[in-house]
């Protein structure tokens, strides 16, 4: 099982890495948003608890606008 996941965690940092890159992100930029992106949204609705889903996705749009702001 822990293989599996891995595997999948591995695959998840590449496709947000990528997403990252083409949006022109390089180096340690790069990097932070990748890392900023996993753990926050990974860990957000444990974090969080009890945000209705409209106040989140408000958030996730304010979250998003920085994390792609050069």
């Amino acid at each position: 099982m822990l293989a599996r996941f891995r595997k999948a965690y591995v695959r998840w940092l590449a496709w947000i890495r990528k997403i990252f890159k083409e949006l022109g992100f390089v180096g340690d930029e790069l990097e932070m948003r990748v890392r900023l992106f996993l753990c926050y949204f990974t860990w957000e609705r444990i974090m969080f608890p009890g945000l209705s889903k409209a106040r989140a996705k408000k958030l996730i749009e304010h979250q998003v606008a920085l994390l792609i702001r050069p």
